[in-house]
């Protein structure tokens, strides 16, 4: 990987998303739940948007102004982080995050999912899927980030998306891995700014966007692979923010912390091991 392709895809989303965060936290005058939620979610989205634009100036990666679906993935995760930064007020009832996350992700669906005649009969059950992936890893993993603190989880997330990212790159299109890159990027750079301002439960801010982010291109990876590899792949890889959740809604005490974050780790490298080993490129004789 060249050097502009890994400021693009690593260093430009970690470092915005790291100073962003910085900024709003010292600056925004807010350390409530909520507040701090937000800013977070503010601070991934600036370093996805931020890491798009210059792959853009870089890399040629897409056009300057959206055509494709995949092409208003980055906005759209900016739309999904607003969004949960307002339902993630204590103001709000519960019910709201699932009902506003479903309409997101309706959208995310209706826009990524490709529009060529040969998929117009398929093209409802991949929006489905598509909406229900985003929506239910966005609801789950918020409903178990409510009362953490630990570094553990954030970390997991950051390497199922990694796992994410590297299927997405491997079924064709190194593209795709950037796209995914930058989420998992700016979520890196989210978590290590929160944990320097000792504010690591604010990480839940992050999820909606980096949901719409990872899951939004997964799902176009797939289908502009053409079947290169196998789909057991994609769905693993997929598996590994909702298998992390499923694991770490436990509840936390002195005497399974360590074998919790164990757990949530194992979670999602197991998984993503076979997903990459799945999606690795075939020898040929």
């Amino acid at each position: 990987m060249g050097f502009s392709n890994l400021l693009c895809a690593a260093i430009t989303p970690a470092l915005l998303a790291l100073v962003v965060f910085a900024l709003l936290w010292k600056f925004a005058g807010t350390r409530t739940a909520g507040g701090a939620a937000a800013i977070a979610g503010m601070a991934l989205s600036a370093g996805v948007c931020g890491g798009y634009l210059a792959s853009i100036r870089l890399l040629s990666l897409a056009r300057p102004y959206p055509v494709d679906g995949w092409e208003w993935l980055p906005w759209l995760t900016l739309l999904a982080s607003v969004v949960g930064g307002a339902a993630a007020s204590p103001r709000w009832p519960r019910w709201l995050l699932p009902a506003l996350a479903g309409g997101v992700a309706i959208l995310v669906a209706a826009i990524v999912v490709p529009r060529w005649p040969s998929l117009l009969p398929q093209r409802p059950w991949w929006m489905a899927v598509g909406a229900v992936a985003v929506a239910g890893s966005w609801v789950v993993l918020d409903a178990m980030w409510r009362d953490r603190r630990g570094l553990t989880a954030p970390v997991a997330l950051a390497l199922a998306g990694t796992t994410i990212a590297i299927v997405a790159a491997l079924s064709g299109s190194l593209k795709f891995g950037q796209l995914a890159g930058f989420g998992v990027a700016a979520l890196a750079g989210t978590i290590l700014a929160a944990y320097i301002g000792s504010a690591i439960g604010s990480v839940r801010g992050a999820i909606p966007g980096f949901t719409v982010q990872v899951y939004g291109t997964l799902l176009v990876a797939y289908l502009y692979s053409a079947d290169s590899i196998p789909v057991a792949a994609f769905l693993l890889a997929g598996a590994g923010p909702l298998l992390l959740a499923t694991v770490g809604h436990h509840r936390i005490t002195a005497n399974t912390g360590r074998w919790q974050s164990v757990l949530e780790l194992a979670a999602v490298l197991i998984p993503g091991a076979v997903a990459i080993w799945l999606a690795r490129p075939q020898a040929t004789w």
